[in-house]
């Protein structure tokens, strides 16, 4: 039934447990790109690069997953400054196209050479 996910500033899983919005990365089947950003609110309290590591890790390696962090955004900027990422993940997820697929695909993927961009993983 789900094809794509996109995640936008995740919380980290302490702060969703305690605010009773727990969740379990290793249940994901989907295809999914999760981003954050580097700015003070989403490193001190929404998701650091270490609380979003630990929700890359536990999503299970059989599915495709990228992660990546905008340089110099804050938590409230995030639906806005990744939506052509978000657009193109989904682009190739529903659409099959080919071209939005470079973005993430291979060791020359867009993501990885975009300057505004950093702290990336991602599987193929």
């Amino acid at each position: 039934m789900i094809k794509a996910i996109y995640i936008a500033s995740p919380t980290n899983k302490e702060l969703a447990k305690a605010l009773e919005w727990e969740y379990n990365p290793s249940n994901t089947a989907a295809p999914i790109f999760i981003t954050s950003s580097t700015g003070k609110s989403e490193e001190s309290l929404v998701v650091s690069l270490e609380g979003l590591n630990a929700i890359y890790d536990d999503i299970p390696d059989t599915v495709q997953k990228v992660m990546a962090r905008r340089n110099d955004t804050d938590h409230g900027c995030m639906l806005y400054y990744g939506d052509g990422y978000m657009t193109a993940w989904f682009m190739r997820w529903l659409q099959g196209d080919t071209q939005a697929e470079k973005a993430f695909v291979g060791d020359d993927a867009e993501i990885l050479n975009n300057p505004y961009w950093q702290d990336v993983r991602k599987d193929g």
